[in-house]
């Protein structure tokens, strides 16, 4: 029985051997370009679901702007995740997170325009454990055992 493209592509993707870090930073890239689509295509969704606070200081432009820097920060960790012996890349990717998580931090603690739950929340999920992985481990030793 033939098999489907879909299934032999994901194949493909897990026989390349990639570390679990690996794994996790095509998760967290893959979140962050739904939340950059989400961000183009509608700024309702950021009013409601993460500025919930304060929606009215949301507007298309402020929502087009965050998905530029969300896809920029996705395209960033996306390089760094296919080449992790470029030291320049590793630099930012950690600074990818360190800006999302100043960015939500801020908007929780200063201006309150997010509320603890699940706003702050949710981002934090992603790029607390990535950041600390970053921090916690020299570029070369993300790599697949094989190598």
């Amino acid at each position: 029985r033939p098999e489907h493209a879909c299934g032999s592509r994901y194949k493909q993707l897990w026989a390349m051997g990639f570390s679990k870090f690996q794994y996790w930073m095509l998760f967290t890239t893959s979140a962050s370009v739904f939340g950059t689509l989400q961000a183009f295509y509608s700024p309702a969704l950021l009013q409601s679901k993460q500025f919930s606070l304060a929606a009215e200081q949301v507007s298309p432009l402020a929502g087009r702007l965050f998905g530029c820097w969300t896809l920029l920060a996705s395209a960033i960790r996306f390089s760094y995740t296919m080449n992790l012996d470029n030291i320049p890349l590793y630099r930012l990717c950690v600074f990818t997170f360190m800006v999302a998580m100043g960015i939500y931090n801020y908007e929780f603690w200063v201006t309150e325009t997010i509320p603890l739950f699940p706003n702050l929340m949710a981002p934090m999920v992603f790029a607390l454990p990535s950041f600390l992985w970053l921090l916690i481990s020299p570029p070369y030793a993300n790599k697949p055992k094989d190598e």
